[in-house]
């Protein structure tokens, strides 16, 4: 006896095809993940695939804004831990004031040295 899925399960069966392909197929655009789910005969996608793109989308926009101001923020400590030697503070109490390891506060003091 065959077993009926109601259209609930056929959705969530569909919906996990989809996330499947969308994770499996990372870098490509929402055009090629369609052809794919046409090749699979699942039913018309676009709608569920833009969603999709664009969630994957706003997530890369978070991750890359993130990266960014923190690696800004690295920066500015760096610039700043560089004019407190360049103040004549010592490598420990600038490494302890700013944050930053020990070994990278004695390079910044070696190029402060470089450059005087």
């Amino acid at each position: 006896m065959k077993k009926e899925t109601n259209n609930f399960e056929e959705f969530n069966i569909q919906t996990a095809i989809l996330e499947y392909i969308v994770t499996d197929y990372e870098y490509a655009d929402e055009e090629t993940i369609i052809e794919v789910a046409d090749e699979l005969n699942l039913p018309d996608i676009k709608g569920e695939v833009m969603t999709i793109a664009q969630r994957r989308e706003d997530i890369g926009m978070e991750k890359g804004l993130r990266r960014g101001l923190e690696q800004g923020r690295q920066e500015g400590v760096q610039m700043l831990a560089g004019k407190m030697l360049g103040k004549g503070m010592d490598a420990h109490t600038v490494a302890e004031l700013s944050g930053l390891p020990l070994s990278t506060v004695e390079q910044l003091q070696q190029q402060e040295e470089v450059e005087s």
